[in-house]
């Protein structure tokens, strides 16, 4: 995550010349991790809702389709909000740190509306014109993770599918992944065309009774929301 006001600056400037929604220093997603079962663990822990056995990788990114947290090592049953709970970058308070008032990460509605984390408007059929735009908008720029988790994948092949004994070995070699796309992307390095990859999207329609952030938190990431909608 970018911590000087300069890299604060330009990174919100790249986001919002995608469409239009300013202050965001980055885009969080999960992502399948297809993986053997673990030695000596129990497969149910690990198989995901299609029935196949992984660990999520959470992901944020910024513009340029890089790398700028990632947290991974959870089983694939485990969803999004509550793998963003256990990651650093929350329970540490450090993106409280780095966003402040000002800035947010943007998320999909598997994640909690909070300042930090602004999410897109549910559907119930009555939303405003300036909320459909938004959610338009929102989908639009938070893409852009989805597209970091395809590039990554089609660079590292192994990642469709790892054949590790252990979880810590597999979430190393994910982590490693990570520092190297990093890499190719520092140099502008796309490597030899690859065919497209199907990511998989996580579900974003699951109701938890999880709240990861205070009820004062949700309360301002609702004000930030409907600020930014009028913008």
């Amino acid at each position: 995550m970018p911590t000087s006001n300069d890299d604060k600056i330009q990174c919100a400037y790249e986001f919002q010349q995608i469409a239009g929604i300013p202050d965001v220093l980055g885009a969080i997603d999960g992502s399948y991790i297809s993986i053997r079962k673990p030695k000596h663990k129990i497969r149910s822990t690990y198989v995901n809702r299609h029935h196949d056995c992984s660990l999520t990788l959470q992901a944020i990114c910024n513009a340029k389709k890089k790398f700028v947290d990632v947290f991974t090592g959870t089983p694939g049953k485990m969803h999004d909000a509550r793998i963003l709970q256990h990651s650093f970058i929350y329970k540490d308070a450090y993106l409280q740190q780095v966003c402040r008032s000002k800035y947010h990460i943007l998320g999909d509605a598997a994640y909690p509306l909070e300042e930090n984390i602004i999410t897109p408007f549910k559907d119930y059929g009555n939303l405003t014109n300036n909320e459909k735009l938004f959610n338009k908008n929102h989908s639009k720029t938070r893409v852009v993770i989805e597209n970091t988790f395809g590039l990554l994948k089609g660079r590292f092949r192994q990642l469709l599918k790892l054949d590790f004994s252990l979880a810590e070995k597999d979430s190393n070699f994910i982590l490693a992944c990570c520092v190297l796309h990093n890499l190719c992307t520092d140099d502008d390095y796309l490597g030899p065309e690859q065919p497209p990859v199907e990511v998989e999207e996580l579900p974003g329609n699951v109701t938890l009774n999880i709240h990861p952030g205070t009820l004062q938190s949700r309360e301002k990431g609702f004000q930030k929301r409907k600020m930014l909608c009028t913008l």
